[in-house]
């Protein structure tokens, strides 16, 4: 599973950019966030940066069916856009995992690509 800031949309990727991207041409990846769907919080925008990206068919099927979507914690809370853009100018996405033993087998995997994720983030700050 891949998720996160992909910066999938609009002027960043085109339709014919799209030809040119793997986890778009090869078969097996699932786009569980679509390109019509705003991950941004700003007024202005309406493109689909964030994603979440599964690969494979035992992986899919640990997906709940239609699960995947943006969590807009500005209107949620009832936050002014101006608090939220000091977070970040971007929503975070979600997806509900099934539990199943072929779920909790892929855990200790998920959390090392979390993991590494995260330390990556952190080293390309220094």
């Amino acid at each position: 599973m891949f998720l996160g800031d992909f910066h999938a949309s609009c002027a960043y990727m085109t339709r014919t950019n799209k030809k040119d991207i793997r986890l778009f041409t090869l078969p097996g990846f699932s786009w569980l966030i679509r390109d019509k769907v705003d991950t941004t919080v700003g007024d202005y925008t309406n493109c689909a940066y964030d994603r979440i990206v599964v690969y494979g068919k035992p992986f899919l099927k640990g997906i709940t069916p239609f699960s995947a979507i943006v969590f807009n914690y500005v209107k949620e809370f009832k936050l002014s856009k101006t608090w939220a853009m000091d977070v970040s100018d971007h929503l975070p996405v979600e997806v509900r995992l099934k539990s199943s033993a072929s779920l909790l087998q892929a855990m200790p995997l998920l959390i090392l690509i979390s993991v590494s994720a995260i330390v990556q983030y952190f080293l390309s700050a220094l």
